[in-house]
């Protein structure tokens, strides 16, 4: 049986397990190995709520877990995603019961989802920018021809 490669795509985010990597617009993010699994596991339930004792269960194992070391990797999380697109929460606190992401999550079998919009844009002024430099420099190079064809050396 083949094992099925997943990742995910949030917002400028995409994350893949498999490899313990969380990119956001094409840079590394870093988490720390408890952080990246609470993001793994609230991702992975695609929006849904998570309780709070599931989702210690979930990454802590059979550790006996206090619900504030929970909040303390949660805080971790957040600080490291930031702000959502409208300035919202990636990571959304359900009161007394657990937490959810508060943006859409799109799961991708078996392959690496497409680079969020914000990097293509960037590549686009990249190659814009490549372009732009080349048409100057062959520019230059066909004046230099020029010159010395009239000046003769």
């Amino acid at each position: 049986m083949q094992i099925r490669s997943v990742s995910y795509q949030f917002g400028q985010f995409v994350l893949i397990p498999s490899e313990n990597r969380l990119w956001h617009e094409g840079k590394a993010v870093h988490l720390p190995p408890k952080a990246f699994a609470v993001l793994v596991t609230l991702v992975s339930a695609g929006g849904h709520l998570v309780e709070k004792q599931d989702l210690m269960r979930a990454v802590w194992h059979d550790t006996h877990v206090e619900e504030a070391n929970l909040a303390q990797t949660i805080s971790v999380v957040r600080k490291a995603l930031g702000a959502a697109p409208g300035g919202c929460l990636y990571v959304e606190t359900v009161p007394k019961r657990g937490y959810r992401m508060a943006v859409g999550v799109k799961m991708f079998s078996d392959e690496v989802p497409p680079p969020p919009v914000a990097s293509l844009a960037a590549w686009s002024g990249r190659v814009k920018s490549v372009v732009g430099v080349g048409a100057l420099v062959g520019a230059a190079l066909a004046c230099l021809f020029l010159y010395r064809s009239v000046v003769g050396h």
